[in-house]
């Protein structure tokens, strides 16, 4: 992913979504045996995996940062 939209797109069909910006791999996706191109403009669902692990530490890893940092000597 080469970048993603800092808001959230909200759609009425869809709900909340985010445009994003990918590079291709390959310009070829093979579905039930057929090759289907690839081209510019198509839609895709994607679920993007940043890291793993739990949605609430990504809400406390900001804190527990600046904790970690806040007991360093300097």
């Amino acid at each position: 992913m080469d970048s993603i939209s800092d808001d959230d797109i909200e759609d009425e069909r869809r709900g909340l979504m985010y445009s994003a910006r990918i590079e291709l791999i390959k310009e070829i996706l093979r579905v039930r045996d057929k090759d289907v191109p690839l081209t510019a403009g198509m839609a895709v669902r994607a679920e993007v995996i940043v890291d793993r692990r739990r949605v609430i530490s990504f809400f406390l890893s900001p804190l527990q940062r600046h904790a970690k940092e806040s007991l360093k000597e300097r």
